[in-house]
């Protein structure tokens, strides 16, 4: 009775369909980093719904530098940057991994971080535990060669340390870089880090050496940790003091 052909019909839903398609593509370029926020936990469910590939879809860092990474990894980048809490970045990253996000960001080249290197390395540690939780690779080396355990004892992070060890990873592995032990980057990450950032390096270094870490190891320079201490550091003393090390009794055992 309105005068229109009947045909036409397929062609208006396969009109819908091509508009579809076409928001479903233009979504591969709408989760960016600022989005990663709990505040668009709902807009960023509906994105995930309607394209679930955007789960592990690589993330720009910003405008400026085009660098990509996994969803997760940006998600600690926020962290790190102060831009969302440690708990809401936990939040965000349970919301991809239920979406199909994978745990270790489909990495598979060494020196290239795994979102759980990210984690441990940008003081994520809501994102590291969960992570762990689900099974993601402990033994990874990413950045400098460095193992989650690596970084995680490097920035200082106790219980993410705490929660690695109970996974049982090799205390004594050796970065690619510096071939420096867990160990090792405790004790320089106490040394080295701007005290504003300092955490908790040295009760990593204690829960190493309570799990069996070996203090002997020298690095690629071939220094130990007592060559780097600084013997005015209070912390450091009372640590070596509290274990009873000693490097030239140590060199001959």
């Amino acid at each position: 009775g309105n005068g229109k052909p009947i045909f036409l019909y397929p062609s208006i839903l396969s009109d819908r369909k091509v508009l579809q398609q076409k928001r479903l593509h233009e979504t591969q370029d709408m989760i960016t980093r600022q989005m990663l926020e709990v505040k668009n936990l709902s807009i960023l469910d509906e994105l995930l719904r309607m394209d679930p590939s955007l789960a592990n879809a690589a993330i720009p860092y910003d405008d400026a530098n085009k660098q990509t990474a996994h969803p997760l990894h940006r998600i600690c980048d926020n962290v790190f940057m102060g831009a969302i809490s440690d708990q809401e970045a936990k939040q965000l990253a349970q919301l991809f991994i239920q979406h199909g996000a994978a745990l270790n960001g489909n990495v598979t080249k060494e020196k290239e971080d795994t979102p759980l290197v990210a984690a441990c390395s940008l003081r994520a540690d809501g994102v590291a535990s969960l992570l762990i939780d689900k099974g993601a690779k402990i033994h990874h080396k990413g950045c400098m060669g460095g193992t989650a355990l690596h970084w995680a004892c490097w920035t200082g992070r106790e219980e993410v340390v705490r929660l690695l060890l109970s996974k049982s990873p090799n205390l004594n592995q050796r970065c690619i870089d510096h071939q420096a032990t867990p160990l090792f980057w405790a004790i320089h990450g106490h040394i080295n880090i701007r005290r504003d950032h300092l955490a908790k390096q040295i009760p990593c270094a204690r829960l190493l050496l309570l799990a069996g870490a070996d203090p002997r190891i020298p690095n690629v320079n071939g220094l130990t940790i007592f060559d780097i201490m600084d013997p005015q550091d209070a912390a450091l003393s009372s640590f070596v003091d509290d274990f009873d090390l000693d490097a030239n009794s140590l060199k001959n055992a």
